[in-house]
């Protein structure tokens, strides 16, 4: 599919220069950098899902159902800051 950009004057020449130096197409140098660009945004878009984990129980034991985060914390680490 043909479709006209405007690119500024310094990067048309260095991508000629290098589609010269590749002995590639502007074309092909067009493509390969927009499939390039794509391609890394969709590594960084792509969300890391996790496996189902789940844990068999019964929840929370009684003392914490209504604890506060200190309190969760004091129980893990104790006097420890």
């Amino acid at each position: 599919m043909k479709t006209t950009i405007d690119l500024p004057k310094s990067l048309l020449q260095r991508a000629k220069l290098y589609a010269k130096k590749k002995g590639l197409t502007l074309r092909e140098v067009a493509c390969e950098g927009i499939e390039s660009l794509l391609s890394q945004e969709k590594l960084i878009a792509t969300p890391y899902v996790f496996a189902g984990q789940r844990v068999e129980g019964k929840g929370l034991s009684p003392e914490f159902k209504i604890a506060n985060w200190a309190q969760f914390r004091a129980a893990i680490y104790g006097d420890r800051e």
